[in-house]
């Protein structure tokens, strides 16, 4: 099911997200395919509409956190609307830095990041302008969440 979301939203087939998937995270970051993936991103649109992510997630995040803790039992402190968006464009700025993201997601479990995964879609699909694109880049960069390593 995660394969075909994922698919969907960064725009390859679902056997290449499979393909992924079935890699370590050491390998996943370091596959050209998917550096090229990540490189193919269109960095301006995403930092022109980082505002209206910041404020799509302001709208919806509180939704996903109750969610969190609710369903998962997640005690921890979710990002904050404006940290959510920033941390993408930071690490598309570094992406020798992609690995981190794992580690940074360490207090979650894969199972929480792919149930929470179509909230999160969802609520960038909601914004007005750099919708698609912040989808694409969100599945993207997400997707070595998904392994199970």
């Amino acid at each position: 099911m995660v394969a075909q979301l994922l698919a969907k939203h960064i725009g390859i087939p679902a056997e290449q997200v499979e393909a992924f998937l079935r890699l370590s995270h050491a390998q996943i970051y370091a596959n050209a395919d998917y550096y090229e993936l990540v490189k193919s991103l269109n960095y301006d649109l995403l930092v022109e509409s980082l505002n209206d992510v910041r404020r799509a997630y302001e709208q919806h995040l509180a939704g996903l956190a109750s969610h969190l803790r609710d369903q998962h039992g997640y005690l921890g402190r979710p990002m904050t609307a404006y940290t959510l968006g920033n941390w993408l464009i930071g690490f598309l700025n570094q992406p020798h830095l992609l690995f981190k993201i794992v580690d940074i997601h360490r207090p979650l479990s894969r199972e929480m990041i792919e149930t929470s995964l179509p909230t999160i879609l969802e609520i960038l699909g909601k914004m007005p302008n750099g919708a698609q694109e912040w989808q694409r880049a969100t599945a993207l960069l997400s997707l070595p969440l998904c392994i199970q390593d």
